[in-house]
């Protein structure tokens, strides 16, 4: 199907703006001498090295893997507990006090929690990741059932509708977009604590590349793994942008957005 000229104009702005800053990188740092920020060709041509041939198998696989199985389980949880907490009153009045202190927690802190409870392990990088995110997500789908207009339920329910029915054809579809709020802002987070729970307990992965190679004063080696955090966040938040456009293009066609 053939681009809209917005949406082609909006990638050619994205592509342009990001091709400039590369090239401003590069011209800044061509002649640079000082070790602690090296040539951007050299750390393209340590990223080329390290994260196409030597540890992509052992370092980039383990953090995707890692990446998407606490997003998943976060994803799990925290929507049907979302619209829990959204259905019901009392659940609101109950859960408020521990989920507004669970938000306001620093996501850092989780991880020595997290340490603590599962040891070092697969198990603890995934519970830090999922737990952070999960109450980005849940307030997102409570807030976006709240704000539902109650004649969409009470027509759903005047035409018998079931609650299951009520639920799939109804009620998700119309938080959807506050869901995918709520998953937007969880993927950073997601990010994020994938890095320090890789750089806090573990032997392998893209945050301990990083850890590793400041540690040992190979600064190129350093910078190659902070550009390869940076694509997995981009193509994290690619993916998720073409999931969200692929099932919310009811939403954007309603809004009169380009898709």
């Amino acid at each position: 199907m053939a681009r809209s000229p917005g949406r082609l104009l909006g990638l050619s702005v994205e592509v342009g703006t990001t091709a400039a800053v590369i090239g401003i990188i590069w011209l800044l740092t061509a002649d640079s001498h000082s070790p602690f920020i090296p040539s951007l060709p050299t750390i393209l041509s340590t990223f080329r090295s390290v994260w196409l041939f030597q540890r992509f198998t052992s370092d980039v696989i383990p953090s995707v893997e890692r990446l998407a199985l606490g997003f998943f389980a976060a994803v799990v949880v925290g929507v049907p507990l979302g619209l829990m907490i959204g259905m019901s009153k009392w659940m609101r009045m109950l859960t408020r006090p521990v989920a507004t202190f669970m938000r306001s927690l620093p996501p850092p802190l989780m991880v020595p929690v997290a340490i603590s409870l599962f040891q070092i392990g697969l198990v603890m990088k995934v519970f830090s990741i999922a737990f952070v995110c999960i109450w980005p997500i849940a307030l997102n789908t409570e807030d976006g059932y709240a704000g539902l207009n109650p004649t969409i339920l009470e027509t759903a329910h005047a035409y018998g509708l079931g609650f299951w029915k009520r639920l799939f054809k109804v009620i998700l579809p119309a938080v959807s977009p506050r869901i995918f709020t709520g998953l937007r802002i969880s993927v950073a987070f997601a990010v994020l604590l994938l890095v320090l729970a890789e750089q806090l307990g573990s032997s392998n992965g893209i945050g301990w590349f990083v850890l590793y190679s400041q540690q040992g004063y190979d600064v190129p080696g350093m910078w190659a793994g902070i550009l390869m955090l940076a694509l997995l966040g981009i193509g994290a938040n690619a993916i998720l942008s073409l999931a969200e456009r692929r099932v919310l293009r009811w939403h954007f066609n309603l809004r009169g957005l380009d898709v």
